[in-house]
């Protein structure tokens, strides 16, 4: 006896047909969808759209926002033009002026989760205006003048400052003069006011976020458009406005040209949009008109790494010359060298002989102290700094410039040798026996740079058994992507060291340098287990390095 299965209906399969996983298809009553997912979507649109209107913001268009979220949650596909729409009218929510800040965390959150995949909207179906953002947050941290004299009259009472008894007024344990206008002689200048995002810090950095995500939709005059706002302001007498400028200009600068998000094909464009290979040389002239900033290099770092990232297939250089992308040699040489200052290793001995430079007469890489003051004088403009992961952002750097070049003379000043160069002058410092506050931040280094390879290696071939097939969110063309010699020698690079941080004294740089032979295994397993069955013989004659190499043999064999 045979029985009648419902079929599933066509509305459901379209649904999913963004969706590797087929979920929708996958449920127990998926033939009992039929037309629920249209119908449901439908609804949202429409009560939306008649909230806004009605000005209705709490709790009628704010019920409405969660249940778009509830949707997507159940992985219904939202169809292009609906979701340029919605973000749309959400960014314009975003930007209103006089929105309150806990309704503009949820808006900029649902907008991110609108834009942020590049495979189901792109510039040619949304453009979003760069002003409003600008204006918004400049309005946040830097208030006019009667502005910043309500915010100082009314921030300790009623949003947390606190009284020592005396009628002296503290802020986070500082006096309240501190932070008040008179005292601009303690930031040399610059006024450290505590702006009214520092309640609701939360909710300005989904706006930061959202920046982040909505440049890939600026229209094509954007990067001149900001350029020409921010670069007049730039002063390097001014450590604030220097700072300023700068945090506006890696916060809201376009990495890449517009670009058709399936064809990727260059967009038409009715004005000569300027691209990232047109204002880099800007960017690494006034790079190196400040220097003995943390935040600074730390800024502009975060910035070349997305532009590589972004640009991975992009031709830069000319015939004969050294193949990274859209960098030149030189740019490279420097980027290598932020790099190297800011690991802050120690160099030389402190005045009791020990090793480990900084105030006892020793000195560092680093900025030896000087970056914090010169930090300090940035004032407001340390709020608009990215929060980004320094190490991450300078191995994302290197593992997007590495391409394989053939010419002898172009292999000394490719990236993979200034890797190498790099590796090798700092091997000491892996050592276990020299410990010291660098010891994660630089074995950090290598579970990034591990990580980061693998993430590209993966995104540009997936290795069949007999084949190897591009996947379809890889735009990198097959002359610029990885190859299994460049592959090879830079496991070769980051080997040895990782080997020695296994054995090291903090757990944390152990945990890391595990993570990192797990990531080494998957891009090059046969290298790896050849050693570690050398290492495993050192390893467990030692009680102290037992558990480590433990740890990492399992790790290297689960993959």
């Amino acid at each position: 006896m045979t029985t009648n299965v419902p079929s599933i209906p066509e509305s459901v399969k379209r649904d999913d047909a963004d969706h590797a996983m087929y979920y929708s298809q996958s449920l127990p009553y998926a033939f009992a969808l039929g037309q629920e997912a249209n119908e449901w979507l439908d609804e949202l649109c429409v009560n939306i759209a008649i909230c806004v209107k009605a000005r209705d913001w709490s709790p009628g268009c704010l019920f409405w926002v969660k249940r778009l979220n509830s949707y997507m949650d159940l992985k219904h596909a939202v169809p292009r033009p609906i979701r340029a729409k919605l973000a749309k009218l959400l960014f314009e929510l975003v930007v209103m002026p006089g929105m309150d800040t806990a309704l503009v965390e949820i808006w900029a959150n649902a907008c991110v989760r609108l834009i942020k995949k590049k495979m189901k909207l792109g510039p040619e179906d949304l453009i979003l205006p760069w002003g409003p953002l600008y204006l918004m947050i400049d309005r946040t941290f830097f208030p006019k003048s009667r502005q910043r004299t309500l915010i100082s009259e009314s921030y300790p009472s009623g949003l947390g400052g606190t009284s020592d008894g005396y009628g002296a007024r503290s802020y986070f344990g500082m006096p309240w003069a501190f932070f008040e206008t008179g005292s601009q002689h303690l930031c040399n200048g610059s006024i450290l006011l505590p702006p009214s995002h520092l309640t609701h810090s939360k909710q300005i950095g989904s706006v930061f976020r959202l920046a982040e995500h909505a440049q890939r939709f600026f229209p094509a005059s954007a990067t001149e458009e900001i350029l020409a706002k921010f670069l007049p302001k730039f002063n390097t007498h001014s450590v604030s406005e220097a700072l300023t400028s700068q945090a506006y200009i890696v916060l809201l600068l376009p990495t890449q040209a517009p670009n058709h998000s399936i064809t990727h094909a260059p967009l038409p464009s009715p004005v000569l949009a300027l691209t990232p290979r047109d204002y880099l040389p800007t960017i690494f002239t006034l790079w190196a008109m400040l220097t003995n900033s943390y935040t600074y290099d730390a800024q502009f770092l975060d910035l070349v790494a997305r532009v590589a990232e972004a640009n991975v297939g992009v031709q830069g250089a000319a015939e004969g010359e050294l193949d990274a992308g859209l960098f030149t040699a030189g740019q490279v040489r420097t980027v290598f060298s932020v790099g190297l200052r800011i690991m802050e290793l120690p160099v030389g001995s402190k005045a009791d002989g020990s090793s480990g430079g900084g105030a006892g007469g020793g000195m560092s890489t680093g900025y030896n102290g000087i970056g914090v003051r010169v930090d300090f004088r940035g004032g407001n403009a340390l709020f608009l700094k990215r929060k980004q992961d320094k190490f991450k952002m300078l191995a994302r750097f290197i593992v997007f410039t590495m391409y394989a070049d053939t010419a002898d003379t172009n292999k000394r000043e490719s990236t993979l040798t200034h890797l190498a160069n790099l590796i090798q002058a700092t091997e000491s410092y892996y050592h276990p026996s020299n410990y010291g506050r660098w010891s994660y931040s630089i074995v950090n280094f290598l579970r990034q740079l591990s990580w980061e390879f693998l993430k590209r290696w993966r995104d540009g071939e997936v290795m069949l058994i007999h084949h190897i097939k591009q996947t379809p969110e890889c735009t990198t063309p097959p002359a610029k992507r990885l190859t299994p010699a460049i592959r090879h020698e830079f496991v070769l690079i980051l080997r040895s060291v990782t080997f020695l941080s296994l054995f090291g004294k903090d757990l944390y740089s152990v945990s890391a340098s595990q993570a990192t032979i797990k990531y080494l295994a998957c891009e090059y397993l046969n290298i790896n287990s050849s050693s570690f069955h050398w290492l495993s013989c050192k390893g467990l004659s030692q009680n102290s390095s037992f558990r480590g190499f433990w740890k990492g043999y399992t790790r290297l064999w689960k993959h």
